[in-house]
């Protein structure tokens, strides 16, 4: 989720306070697995990026503290934030890669040749 969206989100709400009112609102650009945010950020990138496969086991025996075993239930059912949740109410939301792209932009100066 962008910083911006939050702000976006907060104007919203502050213009039509009834419309928002005890509205749990959770905001995503998009909905990413692990693997598809490390090929977007490669392609953005334009560097490798890899997400390891690893079991549950695998990880903690390679020194994931206990506390990311809660990764392995977002990998199965992803998180809970959805776009349709902001655009629901006209909410835009920066995506992934728009995302990528701007951090690229931000700390190189430069624009990715391929968007």
């Amino acid at each position: 989720m962008a910083v911006r969206d939050i702000g976006t989100a907060a104007a919203h709400a502050l213009r039509d306070p009834d419309r928002f009112h005890q509205v749990d609102l959770e905001l995503a650009g998009d909905l990413r697995t692990m693997e598809q945010i490390a090929q977007t950020l490669s392609a953005v990138w334009g560097v490798p990026v890899s997400v390891p496969s690893m079991s549950l086991e695998e990880a903690l025996d390679a020194g994931m503290p206990k506390w990311g075993a809660g990764h392995e239930w977002n990998n199965v059912v992803l998180q809970p934030a959805r776009p349709a949740f902001a655009q629901k109410f006209g909410i835009p939301v920066t995506t992934f890669a728009e995302w990528a792209e701007e951090q690229l932009t931000a700390v190189s100066g430069r624009e990715h040749p391929a968007l």
